[in-house]
């Protein structure tokens, strides 16, 4: 990567059922912006936001920040609509990355539950805030790498492998071997263990079982300083592709 980049500040939340809000017509962000805090937004440039239900078509503007933003600086605004959040979270670090992108980020994401008749899916709704820039504050973990990769890619763990070992050289950790991270139930788990004569991961870990596309930000929230670098892949629930982030190192 260009230059360090570092998870600020992170937050995944259950959000509360439309008749449990105390007004039914906020938003589920409302909901994450709440949990989330200020601070989560203060000082960015540029603003991701994702808003995926199981099942439904692509599209539809999130939009949710009129009423939010005279709080804050400005900052652009890059709406995915009904991409998935792993999709969203992939564009911002790899547009955060570039030599002439802004220096900080934030991904609003919210995956609605699954309703009668759609399926796959998750059971409950939740959100997220995950804050990016290249200053290290607080305990935030270096983001050594992200990619989005096709199911072949994903589902050959020497690929996987070569790819991860590409991004530890690059962050100057070439002799550290990475924990992968990958849900037990994935597409991409069963494709290792249906080719494990390719050779398996020296070091997994499972995280909770749970059909949704917001991994990532429990993983982030988890992580702490003296853990090393981690490697998490994720299925996209509706697409053949999966996100791969490795995280981990010391402070450059």
């Amino acid at each position: 990567m260009p230059s360090p980049l570092y998870v600020q500040a992170v937050r995944h939340v259950l959000l509360p059922p439309r008749d449990a809000r105390p007004d039914d017509r906020a938003e589920p962000v409302d909901a994450v912006l709440a949990a989330a805090g200020p601070a989560a937004l203060a000082g960015i440039d540029v603003l991701m936001t994702s808003r995926w239900a199981p099942g439904a078509a692509p599209g539809g503007a999130f939009v949710p920040y009129p009423h939010h933003r005279p709080a804050h600086r400005p900052f652009d605004v890059v709406d995915f609509g009904g991409a998935s959040p792993a999709a969203a979270c992939a564009a911002l670090i790899d547009y955060l990355s570039t030599p002439d992108g802004p220096g900080t980020g934030a991904l609003l994401a919210v995956e609605l539950a699954r309703t009668a008749g759609r399926a796959p899916g998750p059971a409950r709704s939740t959100g997220g805030v995950l804050r990016l820039g290249p200053e290290y504050v607080g305990r935030g973990p270096r983001i050594l790498g992200c990619a989005v990769l096709d199911r072949c890619t994903a589902g050959a763990w020497p690929r996987v492998q070569r790819l991860a070992a590409d991004w530890l050289r690059a962050g100057g950790l070439a002799d550290r071997t990475p924990t992968v991270v990958v849900r037990r139930d994935s597409r991409v788990r069963r494709a290792w263990s249906a080719r494990a004569g390719d050779g398996l991961p020296a070091r997994l870990r499972f995280p909770p079982l749970a059909r949704t596309c917001m991994g990532l930000f429990p993983w982030l929230a988890a992580w702490r300083p003296g853990t090393g670098p981690e490697l998490f892949l994720d299925d996209d629930v509706e697409s053949a592709t999966a996100l791969a982030v490795l995280a981990g190192g010391p402070r450059r």
